[in-house]
């Protein structure tokens, strides 16, 4: 089976009152590091908190599709793979 995965230029959260204390955090941060393992890139939610370009650093696994990788490297997000 193979999965075609979308670059989705929003972080997509799946709680609207989460999403609005999210949203507090990032704009009160000199820094935004996103942790997400490798399921969580091709994933739906309801609400978005923000621009993929607020986020300074994604800390992900080796499963990540190596494309969509340097799509979110080509934005300017540095992308730490373990």
């Amino acid at each position: 089976m193979s999965y075609h995965y979308h670059f989705i230029s929003f972080i997509i959260i799946i709680s609207l009152s989460l999403a609005e204390v999210i949203n507090a955090i990032i704009n009160a941060s000199k820094e935004v590091n996103l942790l997400a393992d490798s399921t969580k890139f091709n994933e739906a939610g309801i609400t978005s908190v923000g621009p993929v370009s607020s986020v300074n650093r994604i800390f992900t696994d080796h499963s990540i599709d190596v494309d969509l990788a340097e799509k979110y490297r080509q934005t300017g997000v540095e992308m730490v793979i373990a």
